[in-house]
């Protein structure tokens, strides 16, 4: 029922993609628009959650100009996020639940 997702389907290196300009982060997205499409129509979906803010920003850009379909999305904190891992993990967990109505 839930699809977890940092929108761009590509490997790269953290330190690179993290020097990149937004606006190839923003064409990264839009490149794998289609591919992430294609998931989410067989998937279906009831929840799609968004690793970190930057995901999160990219699928709303990506509804915003018509590239993705509209559907509910929910930001949780990213796995790479600076922090420690219990905390890291706690973040995820708080975030879906509240999503979920589960505590």
């Amino acid at each position: 029922q839930c699809y977890i997702t940092n929108v761009i389907k590509q490997s790269n290196v953290a330190k690179d993609q993290e020097n990149l300009a937004g606006v190839s982060k923003r064409q990264q997205a839009r490149d794998w628009a289609d591919i992430f499409q294609w998931e989410l129509d067989h998937v279906k979906p009831a929840h799609v959650f968004c690793v970190g803010g930057s995901a999160f920003t990219y699928v709303q850009m990506l509804q915003r100009e018509g590239i993705l379909r509209r559907f509910a999305i929910h930001e949780i904190v990213h796995y790479s996020a600076r922090n420690s891992t219990q905390k890291i993990i706690d973040g995820i967990v708080s975030g879906v639940q509240a999503v979920l109505g589960k505590s």
